[in-house]
């Protein structure tokens, strides 16, 4: 039934003078009121009261303003889309589960943002919040927000606190250590991935992470034709999913502008592992122009055991690779020097400790010639790797005959760690000795403790001596560093 224009004009002024008293004390404000006909179906037209207040819409039906109360409300993050059906008519679509709107909010309407957010997650809006963001984040350039700095609140606090990240064109990077994430913030961080268009960092380390969190990642990231992630870190979580990596493999190459994946300690299997490499291999190759540029790859911590073909295809190719951390797992090592001799000349840290030499000479003389054609090699570790006397003489003839390494070690630390190796006699030191002294590329070499003492044990006290002599030339490597450092800085004087 239509209502008159003075009865209109009373409840309209109603509503707007004393809104609290129908919408309730949260939204004591309304900015819009007008009478409208609304139709949930075509061509069944009634008249409402059409309210916009702070961040929801509100339909009222009544007569008098005694009568009127709300039929429907939604808020605005949930419209979907609003079309112009005619001059004086338009269409409004909103969606209730999943919210299709983009919007950008800067951190400078952090605040806004933010109550949006804690109404549409029907949470307390907490002034503490709004004060860290503008305070400390905003103040000192912060553009990773730290679930770790809101871990003092409760769990359904941090809906709101990461659902801004939906929306904003500050915050670039979502970090998370040793926490465990509840369920429903975890639906949250889907809904950021899916969403943002600025989200370039995701770390989530050892925070208990689903199983089956792969697979929703994956959906995410596939919802999401505009994701410019660059740096993810999932470590220190059980992501043993086969058919979670299956998905994520067909996704990895859409990730154009990834330049870290960090997956160490995260009980993968060979699987797995292979079906990774697989989709990096991919992001690789699947654009002429150039693809993916993935800088530093860890799987530290993930048994290897015998299949690791697509690890050593994307090594072969992946010469923008600056950072390879396989250590703790257990590759061969014997397989991988000649896919680093084509795609791993680039890199400046290398850590393979943990990792299996075979007792065949196979690898030996490839290891030198890798050593000896790396570019860039800052770091070095094979600690905790049984490595027989040969292989490690091999490294380090390699490294004294690489002229590219000894030129920029004039002004960067070039070191290698060999601890807890079984070295075994003082002969064997000795040898060490004799190829360190025609190494002219190593700065730095830390003293052996877990061998020395093993040498130590088993040594004839008449050779104690002896054996000690020969560790000490090896570990005055650093009198050689500080002098070269010296001298540099005498001749810049």
């Amino acid at each position: 039934m239509s209502m008159t224009r003075s009865t209109i004009g009373e409840l309209s002024d109603f509503v707007q003078h004393k809104p609290s008293i129908i919408l309730g004390n949260k939204f004591f404000d309304s900015r819009c009121v007008l009478q409208v006909d609304v139709a949930h179906k075509a061509d069944k037209f009634e008249p409402r009261i059409f309210v916009i207040s702070k961040f929801r819409i509100f339909f009222l039906i009544g007569k008098t303003t005694s009568s009127l109360k709300i039929e429907k409300s939604f808020h605005v993050l949930t419209i979907r889309s609003i079309h112009l059906v005619k001059e004086d008519e338009i269409s409004i679509s909103i969606d209730d589960g999943v919210h299709k709107r983009k919007i950008n909010i800067k951190c400078s309407d952090s605040k806004r943002s933010y109550a949006a957010l804690c109404d549409l997650y029907e949470q307390p809006y907490r002034e503490e919040v709004s004060w860290d963001v503008e305070k400390i984040y905003t103040a000192n350039r912060l553009h990773d927000l730290k679930i770790d700095d809101f871990s003092h609140l409760l769990p359904r606090d941090l809906l709101p606190i990461v659902g801004v990240l939906q929306y904003s064109s500050y915050f670039t990077g979502l970090i998370c250590d040793a926490i465990r994430i509840p369920s429903d913030v975890i639906d949250v961080i889907l809904n950021v991935i899916r969403k943002s268009h600025n989200l370039h960092k995701l770390q989530l380390r050892a925070c208990a992470l689903p199983k089956d969190f792969i697979t929703l990642l994956s959906s995410s990231i596939h919802h999401n034709p505009n994701i410019s992630l660059e740096i993810l870190d999932l470590s220190k979580n059980a992501l043993d999913d086969k058919k979670g990596f299956t998905a994520f493999s067909s996704i990895l190459p859409r990730l154009t502008q990834l330049k870290s994946i960090n997956l160490a300690e995260c009980q993968l299997s060979d699987k797995c592992l292979n079906l990774l490499c697989s989709g990096l291999y991919n992001g690789m190759t699947a654009c002429k122009s150039g693809g993916m540029q993935l800088a530093e790859l860890n799987l530290a911590g993930n048994l290897v055991k015998d299949d690791i073909s697509s690890i050593i295809n994307l090594l072969s190719i992946c010469t923008s690779l600056r950072i390879l951390d396989l250590s703790e797992t257990g590759i061969q090592l014997d397989k991988i020097w000649n896919s680093l001799k084509y795609g791993g000349i680039q890199i400046e840290k290398l850590i393979l400790s943990g990792c299996n030499l075979s007792k065949k000479s196979d690898g030996i003389q490839t290891a030198k010639e890798y050593f000896s054609m790396a570019l860039n090699l800052q770091h070095i570790s094979f600690n905790n790797t049984s490595m027989p006397s040969e292989y490690l003489k091999a490294v380090l003839l390699g490294l004294a005959a690489n002229q590219q390494v000894y030129s920029s070690s004039q002004y960067i630390t070039v070191s290698i760690s060999i601890d807890n190796n079984h070295i075994g006699t003082a002969w064997m030191y000795f040898d060490l000795a004799t190829s360190m002294k025609i190494n002219h590329t190593l700065t730095y070499l830390p003293y052996p403790v877990l061998d020395a003492f093993e040498t130590i044990q088993f040594e004839p006290k008449d050779r104690e001596l002896f054996w000690h002599e020969q560790i000490q030339k090896i570990v005055c490597i650093e009198d050689r560093m500080a002098k070269s450092k010296k001298c540099r800085g005498g001749e810049s004087d």
